[in-house]
């Protein structure tokens, strides 16, 4: 298995990925770390992530803050390790399920979205 990581870059504006994303069997880490972005994300990903075949999901990483704002379909796990995992609308899909760890105090941001996952 190999997994695929995008990571923001360090400067005074987001870094941007508008294109969709599928995932292939293959997790994806999204690694952002605290940047000097004023009062936004430090990445940005508003292209829908999917998936082909597998129920790999997303895990963000890092002290910044990760915008998720496509449609997203796949079905995997959503993982908070670290920083601010903003969902805007639309949103991911209502069986995959956000995680992060309870002993750890990390952050998610909810815009009003169509339909809910489940949290844990």
């Amino acid at each position: 298995m190999n997994a695929q990581t995008i990571a923001s870059l360090s400067n005074s504006v987001a870094s941007v990925v508008s294109a969709p994303l599928t995932l292939r069997a293959n997790p994806l880490t999204l690694n952002a770390a605290a940047g000097p972005v004023p009062g936004g994300p430090d990445l940005l990903l508003s292209g829908a992530i999917g998936q082909s075949g597998g129920t790999d999901g997303v895990t963000k990483t890092g002290a910044g803050t990760v915008q998720l704002s496509g449609a997203n379909t796949y079905t995997g796990n959503t993982t908070v390790n670290g920083g601010t995992l903003e969902i805007v609308q639309p949103t991911i899909a209502t069986n995959s399920t956000v995680t992060w760890p309870a002993a750890r105090c990390y952050s998610w941001i909810l815009r009003p979205p169509t339909s809910w996952p489940r949290w844990s």
